[in-house]
């Protein structure tokens, strides 16, 4: 099994009513408990998502080859280019840090986008940030891995 971050957009459906779903249940038929996969999300800002997944490289290729999807390596090196996509989703360089990835993912999961549905769009509206009081880094780690991050 390989254990990594995904950044990806809610999809927004009507089943009967408006309502959004982390895009990573399109492969729902791969990953939960199946062979010992399993992922969670944490909403985060811009109608996004951060995900981790544990799961077999024949699945995580299959993923990685959907365009919605962005992986995060959090164990790699935080590079601009990693920091810039946040900032696209609405995060000021200063709720950013720059010295790992992983304090980097930690900050992005405390907060998330207020979304309410626009029922007359068929789409949501995406308002102020606040604080994630529902779901933390940590708390994704110990459901995918099993261990608390050290």
């Amino acid at each position: 099994m390989t254990t990594t971050w995904f950044l990806c957009p809610y999809d927004v459906v009507k089943d009967p009513n408006l309502m959004r779903v982390c895009s990573m249940h399109r492969y729902i038929p791969y990953i939960p408990n199946k062979d010992g996969n399993v992922w969670e999300e944490v909403e985060i800002r811009g109608n996004y998502t951060m995900v981790k997944v544990s799961a077999t490289d024949s699945i995580l290729t299959v993923i990685r080859a959907d365009p919605d999807f962005t992986e995060i390596l959090a164990k790699e090196p935080l590079t601009p280019e990693t920091v810039n996509v946040f900032k696209t989703l609405g995060y000021a360089p200063e709720e950013l840090p720059t010295t790992t990835v992983e304090d980097l993912l930690r900050a992005v999961c405390a907060t998330r986008s207020v979304v309410t549905a626009n029922v007359t769009a068929d789409d949501v509206i995406i308002g102020a940030p606040q604080v994630n009081t529902v779901k933390s880094f940590d708390s994704i780690d110990v459901k995918v891995t099993g261990a608390a991050v050290p």
